[in-house]
């Protein structure tokens, strides 16, 4: 049996904004501060494994390689495309895979042969979570074996 590492990349919609404020500059009137100048910045994230992002109660499935079992191992970025529209990748882990699928893999694993279910995107940094409804599978590609 093998351990397919792959890199899927998906669009997903949900409950996603597509800037967030920052505190900026400190304003202050008479020598006292009385506020802060509030930034609007791109929400983005582009760098791999952050305790502040995780992603929950990832399912997936691919009909022609049923028996094989699917984990899912918490590496992903994301872009954020428009207000509540989400370009993920993600590192998933096919196990159990059998010797004979081997040579036949590029054309088993794609993106019309898999099924993502929702997800919970978290943001322990803004303190919101999403529920992600995927629309479109852009891309999966085998990288390794194990």
């Amino acid at each position: 049996m093998n351990t397919l590492i792959t890199s899927i990349k998906l669009i997903a919609k949900g409950d996603i904004p597509s800037q967030v404020e920052v505190l900026g500059q400190p304003i202050y009137e008479k020598g006292k501060l009385i506020s802060f100048e509030i930034i609007h910045q791109p929400y983005n994230y582009q760098e791999v494994n952050s305790l502040d992002y995780s992603i929950e109660n990832f399912n997936m499935s691919m009909p022609n390689i049923s028996d094989c079992t699917y984990r899912f191992t918490d590496y992903f970025t994301f872009n954020v495309l428009s207000e509540g529209e989400v370009e993920f990748e993600l590192c998933v882990l096919i196990e159990n895979v059998s010797n004979n699928l081997i040579d036949n893999i590029d054309s088993l694993v794609s993106p019309a042969n898999l099924t993502i279910d929702t997800f919970i995107f978290n943001d322990d940094c803004y303190f919101f979570d999403s529920c992600m409804t995927v629309t479109k599978i852009v891309s999966v590609e085998v990288g390794d074996f194990l």
